[in-house]
């Protein structure tokens, strides 16, 4: 009987000890943590306090130094951290909840001292962060925020800011393998008066994606009503109805990705742009060898950070790696596919779409006439007259370097529908381009080579073009790689493509809010 007391006195012990044993490990972290940045910034003067506590304790670090007299304000981020088996904190509410685990941070918005120089003026500030940390290492994040407040130059405003609402709820494993989450912002507005401002009604995000053997599946989805942004005089754009979505899936050894894009209308330099539809696949890729090759990235990745001398060499080796394993990346079903790439600019609107699909599995991706045997090709193109001209005139200045007004971009267009490149129709040209068992074809018609001989002539209006004789070509006469369309060479870096199209949902939408600049 005493042994079993003292067995369950000994246990009641280690519980009650282990909310101190929590505070120390934070603690011992929180100033390794204070001394690694004061290395990383040593012109920065960083201060800390640690107040430990059996259930509570309080941490407080300060960048910059608090005189009266300096230039820029001092910094202070306050942590409570509340540790033990049984951790508790309160939300917003002011309502008490618990959880087991090692802690729970509670993150408070920064304080600013006042300078001589700089200083920010809060009419609303609501900030809380709770980080709570399980023993599985499974972490959550549920964030709080609300602000309105001026910031000051020299005692003169040059900025306001206003939120009326962030909440961000977040799950997360230590290594980022898994990540849940919602994100939600409601009202962000910069004013800077007649210097410009920003104005952005509410964006959600929503994220839920895992990866199995480092490649990435899960879905993500962004949704912007929309951005008014004023810099005058420099800049005046305005985004309408921005909406994308980024999915993978795995189906026993398949792994699939899809990218879809919809922008409404944007509005650059008082010019209209869009509707924008764009839609694109990677379908039944090989799930091992995606697996293998985002492995060898990874080790490329850090032995490149740990060996810079040799990145050269890393480089050389990581191509020829993927090289033997790209073959094997594609399977007999495996489709490269643009579903939809709709877009409507100033001067026209365009409409595409095509795919790639693997009839039998490549040997090698360096014999362009052998890889063409293993693919079925269709694209299809279609522009309307006024941005073919548009396009064709600004193609032929930055190839001459000078605007040339003698050129008539309508004759060049119709020498082109005479050779068979083009369909003219009412208001548009198009064009479609097949592969089938490796011979070539445009607009139905086999693909003749003698006709990029021709084109040499096209920019001399003077010129009269003949059209090639008709008949089907043997595909063995095709064996340069020139003497092939553009658009098959595409099936060549179509698989690298796909390995890096996890990591293209995030750069796409910056990608095209950026198009109507380069228009």
């Amino acid at each position: 009987m005493k042994k079993t007391l003292s067995i369950a006195a000994l246990i009641i012990a280690i519980i009650a000890c282990l909310p101190l044993v929590s505070g120390l490990i934070a603690k011992n972290r929180f100033e390794a943590l204070t001394a690694e940045l004061q290395a990383k910034n040593p012109n920065v003067q960083i201060q800390s306090q640690y107040h430990l506590g059996w259930l509570s304790s309080t941490a407080k670090l300060t960048w910059g130094t608090s005189a009266p007299e300096a230039q820029w304000p001092a910094i202070q981020h306050e942590v409570i951290i509340h540790h033990g088996p049984l951790a508790f904190f309160y939300d917003e509410q002011g309502k008490m909840h618990f959880f087991f685990g090692i802690a729970v941070l509670d993150v408070r918005l920064p304080e600013f001292a006042k300078s001589s120089l700089f200083t920010i003026d809060f009419q609303k500030k609501i900030f809380s962060a709770l980080v709570r940390i399980p023993f599985n290492l499974h972490y959550a994040v549920d964030v709080h925020a609300a602000l309105q407040a001026t910031i000051n130059l020299a005692s003169k405003p040059i900025l306001n800011l206003n939120l009326d609402q962030l909440q961000l709820t977040c799950d997360f494993t230590h290594d980022f393998s898994r990540v849940k989450g919602q994100l939600l912002v409601q009202n962000f507005n910069v004013n800077a008066d007649s210097r410009g401002y920003l104005n952005i009604p509410s964006i959600q995000v929503e994220i839920n994606n895992h990866r199995e053997q480092r490649v990435y599946l899960g879905n993500e989805t962004i949704t912007i009503p929309s951005i008014d942004l004023s810099i005058p005089p420099m800049l005046q754009f305005k985004l309408q109805d921005f909406n994308s979505a980024f999915v993978g899936l795995r189906k026993k050894n398949d792994v699939s990705y899809q990218m879809t894009l919809e922008i409404n209308n944007a509005n650059y330099d008082n010019q209209s742009y869009g509707p924008l539809g764009f839609n694109f696949q990677v379908n039944n890729l090989n799930f091992k060898v995606l697996a293998e090759i985002e492995e060898k990235v990874r080790v490329y990745a850090k032995q490149r950070a740990t060996q810079p001398e040799n990145t050269e060499d890393l480089q050389n080796a990581l191509a020829e790696d993927l090289k033997k394993l790209l073959p094997g990346l594609v399977q007999n079903n495996t489709e490269i596919a643009l579903k939809q790439l709709d877009l409507s600019v100033p001067s026209g609107n365009l409409h595409s779409q095509g795919s790639v699909r693997f009839v039998q599995l490549p040997t090698s991706v360096d014999n362009l006439s052998a890889l063409m045997q293993d693919i079925e090709l269709s694209y299809h193109l279609e522009l309307s007259k006024s941005l073919a001209q548009s396009f064709l005139v600004d193609l032929i200045d930055s190839n001459i370097g000078i605007a040339n007004n003698n050129i008539d971009p309508t004759s060049i267009l119709g020498q082109l529908a005479k050779l068979g490149l083009l369909r003219e129709n009412s208001d548009s040209y198009n064009v479609d381009i097949n592969i089938k068992k490796g011979a070539p074809y445009v607009n139905q018609q086999p693909f003749n080579p003698s006709i990029l001989q021709q084109l040499q002539t096209v920019a001399a209006p003077q010129e009269v073009l003949t059209p090639p004789p008709a008949g089907a070509i043997p595909p063995a006469t095709i064996a340069t790689p020139q003497a092939a369309v553009a658009a098959p060479q595409a099936a060549v870096t179509a698989p690298q493509a796909a390995v890096a199209a996890p990591q293209a949902a995030v750069a796409a939408p910056q990608a095209v809010v950026g198009t109507p600049a380069k228009q």
